[in-house]
Formats: structure tokens, C-alpha cells, sequence
């Protein structure tokens, strides 16, 4: 997701169940939904396809996200025509049965997804019933369950946090920034101690959230298994492509920001 121009990861526009343009309408908020389903992108657009309704976006429980109605058209989505024209809807993908809650990653790719959607059409920090609206607002239905309910706290949240971040007034949600940086893509310099090793290993862990059990006990044991110093480009390198993880995340940003980290606290 290419999060600072909002292009989705897929780009499968319909050819029907939409209307082009917005009718010289201005946008002016996000109406958010939840798919009543835990349903896909592919999923999603064929249900598009075969009834007169659609959204912009949608978001898969694993945070992928597709776009099926450009923004500049108008997406048949909130049973209301203003809201409609008005406003970009965001599919989430949720559990089959009630309440209907979002899971942790659509919740935070989709809060991502509203914060740069307000960013990028000068909307403002993303505020609930100012310029984010649950689709219920608009027309008499339980959508966006419990985005709207025991989870509106936590969506707005990571809206708002999400939002100060792209604007470069605050951290990414969820911890440390760093490995974020683009300025980080060089391979850093030095050793540094297995124990010490081991300590910046949890703390760059967090950063891929769900490996942190697996991503710590791996760094622990290389640091047990070598004698000497180790270097944190190994460290790196022997977790991305030895270790068996997934994670999206290129060893040379991690090794220089664990280098940056260890010369930070050397000098305290």
C-alpha cells in the first residue's frame, strides 16, 4: 500500500454498480463499513459485481487492501445518495457473526487507510461524526457493528495516531518509528556485545509484532552460539533469511538502526 499517494495493494475496478464523477460534490469525510463476512478483496468485488452495490476500498483481516470504485467516482454504498457523493466508503473485514468485530490487523490497516484518505483530501485529523461517519449515520442499519461500538475508541485512536505520523508530528502506533525511516538504507558499521546483542534484538523485535516471541528467542540464541562479538548485520541477516521469518522489513535498515541505537546509549 503506497500509503502517501493512497494506491491500494490491488487495483480491480468495477464496471458497473457506480457512477462516475461525484456530481460536482466535494469530498468531505469517510463513511466506514464492515463486510457483515470475513471476506476478501476478490471476495468482495464479486459480491459487487453480481448486486447494485459497492464501496471504494476494502480491507482483508490480513490488512491488504483493494480498490474497486476510484475516489473521484461515487460508490453505491451508504443508502443514502448525499453520503455517497460525499464521502469515500472503507470496507472492514470482520468476524461472520455478531458483534462483529474487527480483527487487530484490518482494524489497524483500515485506521491507516481513513487517516490517509483525510490527509490526503485536507480533511484534517480524522474525527468521529466530523469527518469519519459510520455507514448506520446515513441510512437505518447495524453497519459498521462494532466499529461504531466497543471498538470505536481503538479505531479513532490509530486514525489519529496514524494521521500525526504521516505528518510527521508523532510515532507509527504500535512502537518504535525507526525501522520506519526511509533514511535508514544503509548497512551500518561495528560490533557490538552478544548480551547487548541480545537486548537491542527485543527491542527491534516489537517492530514486527507478530514474530516477537520467535524474532527474541532467535536473537538470544545466536548471540548464546557465538564467542565473540556479534555484528548486527548477521544478527540481521541470519533472522530475515536463515530464520525462516516473513517479515517486511530489509535487514540493512535493521542492522543500521540497531547500530544507531547502540552508539545512542554507549554515549549515555
Amino acid at each position: 500500500m503506497d500509503w502517501d499517494n493512497v494506491r491500494a495493494d490491488v487495483h480491480a475496478p468495477l464496471t458497473e454498480h457506480f457512477t462516475p464523477g461525484r456530481q460536482g460534490r466535494r469530498i468531505r469525510g469517510v463513511t466506514v463499513h464492515h463486510m457483515a463476512g470475513n471476506l476478501t478483496i476478490d471476495q468482495c468485488r464479486s459480491v459487487w459485481e453480481g448486486s447494485p452495490t459497492s464501496a471504494h476500498y476494502a480491507v482483508q483481516a490480513d490488512g491488504r487492501i483493494g480498490q474497486m470504485v476510484d475516489d473521484a467516482d461515487t460508490a453505491w454504498a451508504c443508502g443514502n445518495w448525499d453520503a455517497n457523493l460525499e464521502t469515500i466508503s472503507v470496507e472492514f473485514a470482520n468476524d461472520r457473526f455478531g458483534p462483529w468485530t474487527v480483527g487487530a490487523k484490518a482494524l489497524d490497516a483500515g485506521a491507516h487507510l481513513v487517516a490517509a484518505l483525510c490527509r490526503c483530501y485536507g480533511l484534517g485529523r480524522p474525527r468521529w461524526m466530523a469527518n469519519v461517519f459510520p455507514h448506520r449515520h446515513w441510512s437505518p442499519t447495524q453497519c459498521p457493528g462494532e466499529l461504531a461500538g466497543s471498538q470505536n475508541a481503538e479505531l479513532m485512536r490509530l486514525c489519529g495516531e496514524w494521521y500525526d505520523y504521516m505528518a510527521g508530528a508523532g510515532s507509527a502506533p504500535g512502537g518504535d518509528d525507526m525501522l520506519r525511516d526511509e533514511n535508514l538504507n544503509k548497512p551500518g558499521g561495528g560490533t557490538v556485545p552478544a548480551d547487548q546483542a541480545v537486548a537491542w534484538g527485543y527491542y527491534y523485535a516489537k517492530c514486527a509484532k507478530e514474530y516477537l516471541d520467535e524474532m527474541s528467542g532467535q536473537v538470544e540464541e545466536i548471540a548464546k552460539r557465538s564467542a565473540t562479538p556479534v555484528s548486527p548485520e548477521a544478527v540481521a541477516r541470519a533472522l530475515m533469511e536463515h530464520g525462516g521469518l516473513k517479515v517486511d522489513i530489509d535487514y540493512e535498515k535493521l542492522a543500521k538502526a540497531v547500530n544507531d541505537d547502540a552508539a545512542r546509549r554507549m554515549a549515555e
